[in-house]
C-alpha cells in the first residue's frame, strides 16, 4: 500500500481536489467491503507520519487514538478510501478526484473473481438468504462471518479475499455525499 500513500501524499501537496498541502486539514474516510476498515486506519497513520493534519469521523475517535475531525467544517478536505463495489459508485459519483496510480488490485485474476462473486451469490439465492445477496457487493467480511452463510460459500468468500478486491484513493470536496451503496 506504499506507494498509494506516496501517490496520496503527492496529490495532497499538488493542490489536487482543493486540497492544499501540509496546511490542510484532511477528513480520511473508507468504504472497506473486505478489511473491516484496516486499509483506512494504515492511511490515516501513514499521512499523519508524513506531517499531514488528518483525523477520522467523531464516532471512530476512539479507534484511532482520538484524532477526530468534524466532517462540517467546509476547510476541511474529505479523502476517501474505497474497494470493491465502493470503487465504481466513488467513480459515478459527482466531484471526487481519483487518485492515480492509485489502484491496488491484487488479484491473480480478475475472471476468478467475477466467477467467485457469482458463484456466492448463487449459493445464496439457492439457501434462500437474497438478503446476503446484495451484501457479496458491500461487506464481503460481514457475508463471511454470518453464522448463516453456509461452508461450502465460506470456501468461496475466502478464495475471493484471497484474490483481494480492487482498492481506490479518492479525494472529495468537502461537504460532498457518499454515493448509494453498490
Amino acid at each position: 500500500m506504499l506507494p498509494v500513500i506516496d501517490a496520496v501524499a503527492r496529490a495532497l501537496d499538488e493542490g489536487v481536489g482543493d486540497a492544499n498541502g501540509h496546511d490542510g486539514r484532511y477528513l480520511v474516510m473508507w468504504m472497506d467491503m473486505a478489511h473491516i476498515g484496516s486499509q483506512g486506519y494504515g492511511l490515516l497513520n501513514e499521512l499523519e507520519r508524513r506531517g499531514f493534519d488528518v483525523g477520522v469521523l467523531p464516532t471512530l475517535r476512539a479507534y484511532a487514538n482520538g484524532r477526530a475531525l468534524d466532517p462540517n467544517d467546509a476547510r476541511r478536505q474529505n479523502r476517501s478510501l474505497a474497494n470493491g463495489g465502493w470503487v465504481e459508485r466513488w467513480q459515478a459519483a459527482p466531484g471526487p478526484s481519483r487518485l492515480r496510480p492509485s489502484i491496488l488490485d491484487r488479484r491473480n485474476s480478475v475472471a476468478s473473481t467475477r466467477i467467485s462473486r457469482a458463484t456466492v451469490k448463487a449459493d445464496f439465492q439457492s439457501a434462500g438468504l437474497t438478503t446476503l445477496v446484495s451484501e457479496v457487493d458491500r461487506n464481503l467480511f460481514a457475508v463471511g462471518v454470518d453464522p448463516r452463510t453456509p461452508p461450502a460459500t465460506q470456501d468461496h468468500l475466502a478464495r475471493m479475499l484471497e484474490l483481494g478486491v480492487a482498492t481506490a484513493v479518492f479525494i472529495v470536496p468537502p461537504k460532498a455525499p457518499n454515493p448509494p451503496p453498490p
